[in-house]
């Protein structure tokens, strides 16, 4: 490495421009289509694929290692990438989403292909002993660059919305900040990334583009190699689809609250106040939940928990609830009102599937059944019948689909059957 260029002159920064077109293209895309008035459909299946030039990155990655230097393929990678946000700043206000999605994807391809020639140019540039002592830095301004692209750069964006009324504008506005940041770094690291000769092409060959011409080939002829290619591509396809609803559930989530806030607000202030603390609540609780679980082997292990704890709370509601409607649905501890039927539709299923789980036998079905059946007597007993049909449906079909027996599906079809007509003849009089 040359003697006058520091690893702290380019490292970090080199990072955040590795890590920033790849938010921008995956997560801000999202955020920005959603903003614009895309279709949920459209949206997830459009972005979804603008991932596909990382999966498929190791394609095109002998070029790079022997074409030009690493250096230059981040040049000209950073380059094109302002220029590239710069085209989708301009094509914002047209609402044309074939062109901005054909810009996107030529931001991804250029964004993986930057990539690797800069995950290349920090082994061939630093010593081993250098990469060691950068490894974290490398990681921490990576990470940074995610945190400002789907945090920042949304807020900003939000900002400008409320600031200029124009959604189409704040995001072309956003977006050119975006080109000008990705050119000043190439700017920057056209000065600052050391030249030496290791970070240039390992070797000189006559043929290179032939050569890797018969190694892409002999590669597909492998057997198998197809079938392969395929599963890596599309295993993780459902994934990459349902995650990229994720914002746009969010967004919309947040938007039904917002309204059901403001209508509560209109009606009595203090109804408004007391569901913020609930929301509050179950925020923290859900938040506790998902960091314990993954602290759980086993969660099948605690199946007799959720039982017992289910049913007790079941027959409180059933001895000491309130009526409404005609059913017994909630029990109050000092002013705050608790529904639990909501929370044992979840500790109900987990209980089933460790049954299933933990015996893998017909004892699974027995005892699986026995809380069922004390389950749905509870909820009877508080004439709370349309929840009783639901733990009842989810019964039959999670035991259908366990143990695939049509003679056991047909015996809990019928005594559900004569359970509901016995019950119907009992309450309607």
């Amino acid at each position: 490495m040359s003697a006058n260029k520091s690893p702290w002159a380019w490292v970090p920064s080199l990072y955040f421009a590795e890590g920033l077109p790849y938010v921008i293209v995956n997560v801000l895309s999202v955020t920005m289509f959603k903003r614009l008035g895309m279709p949920n459909a459209e949206l997830a299946l459009y972005t979804s694929l603008l991932y596909l030039p990382w999966v498929i990155k190791p394609l095109w990655s002998p070029v790079v290692d022997v074409l030009r230097t690493k250096r230059w393929w981040i040049l000209v990678m950073q380059a094109l990438l302002a220029l590239s946000l710069l085209g989708l700043s301009l094509s914002v206000p047209s609402r044309s989403y074939a062109l901005m999605l054909t810009i996107f994807y030529l931001t991804a391809f250029a964004s993986a292909t930057h990539d690797i020639a800069a995950d290349g140019f920090y082994m061939l540039a630093l010593s081993t002993h250098t990469q060691s002592l950068f490894v974290g830095i490398r990681s921490t301004f990576y990470r940074i660059a995610t945190v400002f692209g789907q945090g920042v750069l949304v807020v900003i964006a939000g900002l400008l919305e409320t600031r200029l009324g124009d959604i189409p504008r704040a995001w072309e506005m956003t977006l050119l900040g975006c080109s000008v940041l990705l050119f000043v770094l190439f700017l920057w690291h056209r000065l600052s990334l050391p030249a030496p000769e290791c970070v240039r092409p390992a070797a000189k060959q006559a043929q290179p583009l032939q050569d890797i011409g018969r190694s892409v080939v002999t590669f597909f002829r492998k057997p198998g190699i197809v079938v392969a290619m395929l599963f890596l591509l599309l295993f993780r396809l459902p994934e990459a689809l349902s995650v990229k609803m994720l914002t746009p559930f969010l967004n919309n989530m947040f938007l039904f609250i917002s309204f059901g806030i403001i209508a509560l607000a209109r009606l009595k202030t203090e109804f408004a106040a007391k569901h913020m603390i609930f929301l509050f609540i179950t925020l923290v609780i859900s938040l506790l939940v998902i960091m314990g679980l993954k602290y759980v082997d086993r969660i099948e292990r605690f199946m007799y928990i959720f039982a017992i704890v289910g049913i007790i709370l079941l027959l409180i509601v059933a001895f000491f609830g309130q009526v409404e409607n005609g059913a017994k649905l909630s029990f109050a501890a000092g002013p705050i009102r608790f529904q639990p039927s909501e929370f044992i539709k979840l500790s109900f299923l987990f209980f089933i599937s460790g049954c299933i789980v933990t015996f893998k036998d017909m004892r699974g079905f027995l005892i699986a059944s026995i809380g069922s059946a004390v389950h749905v007597v509870a909820l009877v007993l508080a004439r709370d019948l349309g929840t009783a049909l639901i733990f009842l449906t989810a019964y039959v079909f999670v035991m259908f689909i366990a143990y695939k027996n049509y003679i056991v599906l047909s015996l809990e079809i019928g005594v559900a059957t004569i359970g509901g007509i016995s019950l119907f003849s009992t309450y309607s009089d």
